[in-house]
């Protein structure tokens, strides 16, 4: 039981993580590359990994579109 609950707590901080660098990836973003086309909010909105947001929130402002920060990510 207990366990249980520490790991619920875990996924709940991951999830949380997760859910504000895309918050973070998407405000950055629309203000150095503009406003994100439907299918970049959908490809976005599928990266469950926080590292890799976190990488892209960062990489954000040394690219010239979204298609550019977006190029890397896996198929």
């Amino acid at each position: 039981l207990v366990k249980g609950r520490i790991e619920g707590r875990i996924e709940g901080r991951v999830e949380g993580r997760t859910d504000a660098f895309r918050e973070m990836l998407l405000g950055v973003g629309e203000s150095h590359l503009g406003a994100p086309s439907k299918k970049v909010q959908r490809l976005v909105s599928e990266i469950q990994d926080p590292q890799i947001l976190q990488a892209l929130v960062i990489r954000a402002s040394t690219v010239e579109s979204w298609n550019e920060l977006l190029a890397e990510l896996p198929s």
